[in-house]
């Protein structure tokens, strides 16, 4: 065997190596984008929980389903319970939105 036969089975081997390797690389980035997404949606149920806990104390729930139906019936402290207890759950479905432009988010919870 002369040096250049030993040469093309070096790089043959070599290109092998390089193909396995960007398999493998394939397989880690689409495992941490799967990691991503699931980390992403518990945070996002997580934080639409707390708004709507923050919705089922009385008071507020008073406030919210009044202002549901006549908004100029609130008083000012009522109107900013109000769009506090909306800012909450909108930041939530922002975020998860923002989220799934990004691609780490699952598909199948934003779609219909």
């Amino acid at each position: 065997m002369n040096w250049a036969a030993i040469s093309g089975i070096a790089e043959s081997i070599g290109a092998i190596g390089v193909i396995g390797s960007l398999i493998y690389v394939g397989f880690q980035i689409r495992q941490i984008t799967v990691a991503a997404e699931r980390t992403n949606a518990r945070l996002t149920a997580s934080d639409h929980a707390r708004a709507v806990q923050s919705m089922q104390d009385e008071q507020v729930a008073d406030i919210v389903l009044r202002g549901l139906t006549d908004l100029e019936s609130l008083t000012p402290v009522e109107l900013y319970r109000f769009d506090l207890a909306f800012t909450g759950w909108l930041e939530a479905i922002e975020q998860a939105h923002a989220d799934y432009r990004l691609g780490v988010f699952p598909h199948e919870l934003i779609t219909v």
